[in-house]
């Protein structure tokens, strides 16, 4: 069982972790364009700001799901504890 779920949070942390990267990098270079296409006096479809939240949002929803999945990881099961009975 322990080896099960350990390989279960390996795989969700290598899918985790990967695209969302990738992501970021695609949105911080858009962003940096988007930059350029401002100062230059041209007004594109999104917001270099809104570019650059976009990648921040990102960043930090990988970061808290990767600590939920190590968290999972130090799980342990335990007996059920009955409270009370009729």
């Amino acid at each position: 069982m322990h080896t099960r779920r350990e390989a279960l949070i390996k795989r969700s942390i290598t899918a985790v972790a990967r695209p969302p990267d990738q992501g970021n990098q695609f949105l911080d270079l858009r962003a940096q364009e988007l930059k350029l296409q401002e100062e230059a006096g041209k007004t594109p479809k999104l917001n270099s700001a809104r570019a650059q939240q976009r990648a921040s949002d990102l960043e930090s929803r990988m970061v808290k799901r990767l600590s939920e999945l190590e968290q999972e990881r130090h799980l342990s099961p335990a007996p059920p504890v009955v409270i009370g009975a009729p």
